[in-house]
């Protein structure tokens, strides 16, 4: 849990609020939308791939029986 709560710290500390382009508030601070760097979302969702690859959520399904007989890619 703490390694989740890690991953999202880092993405809401690096996330900052899109400026307005248009309209009565054109260059203030969006309260709707933001903007998260490319590589902070690829850190992220490394750090997640890793946390995956270390606890797998379903063990029991059987990947390869899953992909030779349904298409499933991985």
């Amino acid at each position: 849990m703490a390694e989740i709560a890690r991953i999202i710290a880092y993405v809401l500390s690096n996330t900052k609020p899109a400026t307005i382009t248009k309209g009565d508030k054109a260059g203030q601070l969006s309260k709707a939308k933001a903007i998260t760097p490319p590589e902070v979302i690829k850190k992220a969702m490394a750090d997640v791939q890793s946390l995956l690859a270390r606890f797998v959520l379903y063990p029991e399904l059987d990947l390869a029986l899953l992909q030779a007989n349904f298409s499933i890619q991985a």
